[in-house]
């Protein structure tokens, strides 16, 4: 396992943005609402299938209280052990 680096990251999705059929990002351009939608989603699920898959995954760390009724999002090494590190160990 180990770390996509932010660059190359960029480019997967640079590649994948590039490649959008025509079909679809003309339904985004257009002006029927329900089409606009449709090839929104069909856009959001092209790249979601280039972050996250069977050999890709997106992790979060838990949110934490700041003292107050409130909680932010967490930050690994801090408040969580780093996932990389981690599987490392």
């Amino acid at each position: 396992m180990h770390r996509i680096s932010r660059a190359d990251l960029h480019d997967r999705l640079y590649v994948t943005v590039k490649s959008i059929p025509k079909h679809l990002l003309a339904a985004l351009r257009g002006k029927l609402p329900v089409a606009s939608d449709q090839a929104a989603a069909a856009i959001a699920n092209l790249l979601c299938d280039e972050v996250d898959g069977p050999d890709r995954m997106v992790i979060e760390a838990e949110s934490v209280s700041d003292g107050t009724c409130e909680r932010r999002p967490g930050r690994f090494g801090v408040t969580e052990p780093d996932p990389i590190s981690y599987a490392d160990g």
